[in-house]
């Protein structure tokens, strides 16, 4: 291994970025916008709860009562509806009333309610809804309360768990800034393959082995120096550190890989910029539950991008230890040495 050439080709790369005019530019660009965006987002949860409101027999006297309070009702169309709708995080709170509420309490019957929270609804709130339902069937019955409650959480119970929506977008700007990364090596890969200098090289008593690595080595450092840095600014290192560092070390090692893969497949720069926002989509799903939790089931676990995307969640936001997401990243270098594996397989054929 020829590491003297090595070095050579990866300052050359450096230079290369830093002398393109768009992609150094947007660079730049990208992360001064990302760490405005999170400066300018408020710090802490928006107290203003939206509730859906379900009855057979609607009350306007009810919902007169509620908004009296300063809540948002809305009223639904069933009992499915609401719950879809909460699952899908247009309401807080939910409130299905069984039967006609008023009549029921006017006659001195126990009247029947069901309350649903979302899955971020602060949990020492909870009680206070039950103790508001109950005061306004008070004000109905003009008595003493006789009144029936089921609570019930949709989807992950994120109690005592609320996060401002900005350290929700943390996971997000992390993953753009790393796919930006990919595509930026895979077109400089693509260009050199264009141009037949990767050609040119191997004609030297450089190896394909290290042509290919000092292009792993390109594209790692740039990803994760970009990573760490926007994270040092917002402060996503203040909380396992080290931990955070491996995650970006392997996270830029995966995108890496899909690079590579990228290059492989692209013909020249215009269809690698295709095929790159085709992955941008496609591995971007992850960071959307994040930032909407519950809207996205299980399946997504499927797409490689998850692990580093809920690694750094779990750590920046719910300061999680290795003990917590050791998993994700032996999944994430697996995931990382595959692409990687693939795509310079493919690229060793195309260089022949």
């Amino acid at each position: 291994m020829n590491w003297r050439m090595i070095s050579t080709l990866v300052y050359k790369d450096m230079a290369l970025f830093l002398r393109n005019r768009l992609f150094a530019p947007t660079t730049i660009l990208m992360l001064i916008v990302y760490a405005a965006l999170y400066f300018a987002m408020p710090r802490s949860v928006d107290e203003v709860f939206k509730v859906g409101l379900y009855s057979p027999v609607i009350s306007p006297f009810f919902i007169e009562l509620m908004e009296g309070e300063g809540l948002i009702v809305q009223e639904m169309e069933s009992e499915r509806a609401l719950k879809m709708a909460m699952i899908e995080g247009e309401y807080n709170v939910g409130v299905v009333l069984e039967g006609d509420l008023t009549h029921e309490l006017r006659a001195e019957k126990n009247g029947r309610v069901k309350v649903y929270y979302g899955t971020d609804f602060p949990g020492e709130l909870q009680d206070a809804y039950i103790m508001l339902l109950q005061e306004l069937a008070y004000r109905i019955a003009g008595q003493p309360l006789n009144i029936d409650a089921s609570e019930e959480i949709l989807g992950p119970d994120m109690t005592g768990k609320q996060l401002p929506f900005r350290n929700r977008m943390i996971p997000l700007f992390a993953f753009f800034i790393l796919m930006i990364e990919t595509m930026v090596l895979a077109s400089l890969i693509t260009e050199e393959r264009e141009r037949r200098t990767l050609q040119a090289l191997l004609v030297t008593p450089l190896r394909i082995e290290g042509l290919m690595l000092s292009k792993c080595i390109t594209g790692i450092g740039l990803a994760f120096i970009q990573l760490t840095l926007i994270l040092a600014v917002i402060g996503g290192l203040r909380h396992q550190t080290v931990l955070i560092l491996v995650a970006i070390l392997l996270g830029s090692f995966l995108v890496t890989g899909i690079g590579f893969l990228l290059a492989s497949v692209g013909k020249d720069v215009l269809s690698v910029s295709a095929w790159g926002l085709l992955a941008i989509m496609i591995l971007g799903i992850p960071s959307f539950g994040v930032m909407v939790p519950g809207v996205i089931s299980d399946w997504v676990k499927f797409i490689p991008s998850f692990y580093l995307i809920d690694t750094i969640h779990q750590v920046v936001n719910f300061k999680a230890g290795w003990g917590e997401v050791w998993i994700n990243l032996l999944i994430l270098l697996a995931c990382g040495a595959a692409f990687l594996w693939t795509g310079t397989l493919v690229l060793r054929r195309n260089l022949r």
